[in-house]
């Protein structure tokens, strides 16, 4: 299965990497792609986007240009060709 992945606002800057196609074995959720995230980019992905299990107020992610919380949030089935768009909590006034 082939992801297309795109990053935003801050973990764009951290992670230095705009967008990126992930080849994935199998079925994957949206949890399962941030924790394979991890590893395969950076360990900390994960902890800026889902704490306690679920996801940190703020964290956007777009699969196909719908929200994942509108989906099944983190339990969201991903498909061979999903466009993966992952924004962070963002902080201001």
């Amino acid at each position: 299965m082939k992801l297309y992945v795109e990053f935003y606002s801050t973990l764009r800057l951290d992670l230095n990497i705009k967008k990126l196609e992930y080849e994935a074995e199998g079925e994957l959720t949206v949890d399962q792609l941030l924790h394979r995230l991890c590893v395969d980019v950076n360990q900390k992905i994960y902890e800026k986007l889902v704490k306690d299990s679920a996801p940190i107020i703020g964290t956007n992610i777009l699969i196909n240009g719908r929200n994942f919380l509108h989906l099944n949030s983190l339990d969201t089935l991903l498909h061979d060709g999903d466009k993966v768009q992952i924004f962070p909590p963002a902080a201001g006034g």
